[in-house]
């Protein structure tokens, strides 16, 4: 089973973007502690501050499953609720082999 990448753009409500981060950062640890999380960041834009990526890599598509169903990620989208201007945009991915250095080519 390939591992699973993902990217999930997040839309504040605008004047909310610094309290969700705040709330995603209470929830990160949990995230982190979950069987096969390989990887799992918060990313701000530099041009528009209000941007918010999640970049994550999971085992397998059924651990991203098991993670999405986690009861501390419904309690977090519900705290989360107020925040967000629309649903989060989830797209998965799976890794391309490349040729190139081996370092830079895997995360």
């Amino acid at each position: 089973m390939p591992e699973v990448t993902v990217i999930a753009t997040i839309h504040p409500k605008p004047g909310h973007t610094d309290d969700l981060i705040r709330k995603m950062q209470a929830n990160v640890r949990n995230v982190h502690e979950e069987d096969g999380c390989l990887h799992y960041t918060y990313h701000r834009g530099i041009d528009d501050p209000d941007a918010l990526v999640v970049i994550e890599r999971w085992e397998s598509e059924e651990h991203l499953a098991a993670h999405a169903a986690a009861p501390h990620m419904k309690a977090f989208g519900e705290l989360a609720a107020e925040h967000r201007a629309a649903p989060s945009e989830v797209v998965r991915y799976v890794m391309v082999d490349t040729d190139g250095d081996p370092e830079k080519s895997h995360f």
